[in-house]
């Protein structure tokens, strides 16, 4: 049937698709602002504003309007295959009158059937639709035999299934689709072969438009609200453990999440720390207090559930050992994707205690841990979801509690002076020289000490982030702001999420 199809369509199509061109003349001389959001690495627009010279030009030439997914490969003469994006971008950014050739990267369309039963036998990011690999065998190799002009390649991405539309109706519709649908119409755009060096390898006419890539979501984040005019937070939640039960449709919190839905606050969610105070060191009581008697709130949320992806090229390890019977993660290798992807993603690193429940969208209430371990064996394109457990309150503080905040700039090379245990950051010896000696000296209120305890550093936490993450940082950045807890304090444990309990279990490796 797919075949029957794939010759239909051919025989209705005029032409293969092909890219196309245009120029687009801005001049920002009068301080005008373009109005538009492009990808750092790759200049794909992302959107386009109501308002700014790329509107205006939108509003007076409609045969070259400027559309999300196309992609600026030249400004000023200057291509992006052979001076590279971030030399066009500082043009984009300070030049003021910029002639701008963009590309539309060419859409096509398939019809598939699945009426007989077959699966589609490709691989696909289920976050950005692109496809990844295709086998030998499946529908989609069977339209390609069929409809060699309109065949499906590798880095082709899916932008509509069935009318349903990513950017209108979202990516997680158009999956729903793909799986529900028995007949699919799906319409594709067009990827781009790259040579040495990720230059077109078929000239410069095709765009190089790459997959855009989706930044994950942080493992924890901050809201900034001002209830200065008594405005209510529309937020529910447990006493104890302050994890979110819900948010009402009303509220601070929901106009939050209206203005940055990649950092909505979510059910499930916990607030770990308000204006500089956390739930580990000063205890639920204590933040609670401050969310009722603050008017400036900086909230502080720990996601308890977040996704990575991975793509496995041949040979490559995940490079990390599950327990079998509950995809616990026990340990994390130093060589592998995760390492790489914890590397690249520090604000979401997985961590040794964080729990697959989905793979590709299996989840655990539907698969058992031996299929999803199957997926994460078997796939390339992984999409993982993991949960976390929540931060484990502190005891309700006493007068004698105490946390502090140190800040330190090795912008010159000099050392800290400290010496501090690895896998909990709490602080051995303080040398003779360093910063830190330098701040106590100018400091002693503030004074560190041994005994002390690194909690946070720029704004990632010890129970959130882990040990590995704050020594990262502590290691990479130059610029410190690190939170120390006082000796006296209740100290802060990294929860291992019953993994002791969990020693006898079998493990596998990935």
């Amino acid at each position: 049937e797919s075949g029957g199809e794939a010759t239909n369509q051919t025989s209705a199509a005029t032409a293969p698709p092909t890219a196309n061109t245009f120029v687009v003349l801005v001049d920002a001389t009068n301080v005008g602002k373009l109005g538009l959001n492009i990808e750092p690495g790759t200049l794909a627009v992302n959107s386009v504003k109501d308002t700014g010279l790329i509107a205006a030009w939108n509003h007076a030439n409609p045969e070259s309007q400027v559309h999300p997914n196309d992609q600026i490969v030249a400004v000023n003469g200057r291509h992006i295959t052979t001076d590279g994006a971030d030399a066009l971008q500082e043009m984009i950014r300070t030049q003021q009158t910029l002639k701008l050739i963009v590309a539309r990267a060419p859409t096509f369309s398939i019809r598939i059937d699945k009426r007989g039963g077959g699966k589609l036998g490709c691989a696909m990011d289920m976050d950005t639709l692109e496809i990844k690999a295709i086998s030998g065998a499946g529908l989609v190799a069977a339209w390609n035999m069929f409809s060699p002009d309109f065949a499906v390649h590798p880095g082709d991405r899916l932008v509509e299934v069935n009318g349903k539309n990513a950017t209108a109706h979202g990516v997680g519709n158009v999956n729903a689709e793909i799986t529900a649908g028995d007949i699919l119409n799906m319409k594709l755009v067009r990827g781009t072969c790259r040579g040495p060096g990720g230059a077109a390898a078929t000239g410069t006419v095709a765009p190089v438009l790459p997959v855009l890539p989706v930044s994950p979501t942080p493992t924890t984040f901050s809201l900034l609200v001002d209830r200065s005019q008594e405005q209510k937070l529309g937020l529910s939640f447990e006493m104890g453990t302050l994890s979110v039960n819900s948010v009402s449709p009303s509220g601070l919190v929901a106009a939050w999440n209206s203005a940055h839905p990649d950092r909505s606050v979510q059910p499930n969610d916990q607030i770990v720390a308000v204006n500089g105070k956390h739930i580990s060191t000063h205890g639920a009581a204590m933040l609670h207090e401050t969310l009722k008697g603050d008017r400036s709130l900086e909230i502080t949320i720990a996601r308890a559930y977040f996704v990575i992806r991975l793509d496995k090229q041949p040979g490559q390890k995940i490079g990390a050992i599950f327990y079998e019977d509950t995809l616990n993660i026990k340990m994390i290798e130093f060589v592998g994707l995760l390492a790489d992807w914890n590397r690249a993603h520090p604000d979401a690193a997985v961590r040794p205690g964080d729990r697959v429940i989905e793979v590709n969208g299996k989840q655990t209430s539907q698969q058992t841990a031996a299929e999803l371990s199957a997926e994460m064996r078997q796939e390339q394109v992984l999409r993982i979801g993991l949960a976390r457990e929540p931060a484990a309150a502190g005891l309700t503080p006493s007068t004698d509690q105490s946390t502090f905040q140190v800040e330190l700039d090795k912008a010159n090379g000099n050392k800290l002076g400290l010496v501090f245990e690895v896998g909990t950051l709490k602080i051995d010896a303080v040398q003779e020289n360093g910063l830190v000696p330098l701040w106590n000296r100018a400091n002693p209120d503030f004074a560190v000490r041994p005994s002390d305890q690194i909690v946070e550093v720029n704004g990632r936490h010890l129970t959130t982030h882990g040990p590995e993450q704050l020594q990262n940082t502590i290691y990479k950045e130059l610029i410190l702001k690190i939170t120390i807890a006082r000796a006296s304090t209740c100290a802060v444990h990294v929860a291992e999420h019953n993994l002791q309990e969990q020693g006898a279990l079998d493990c596998f490796r990935l």
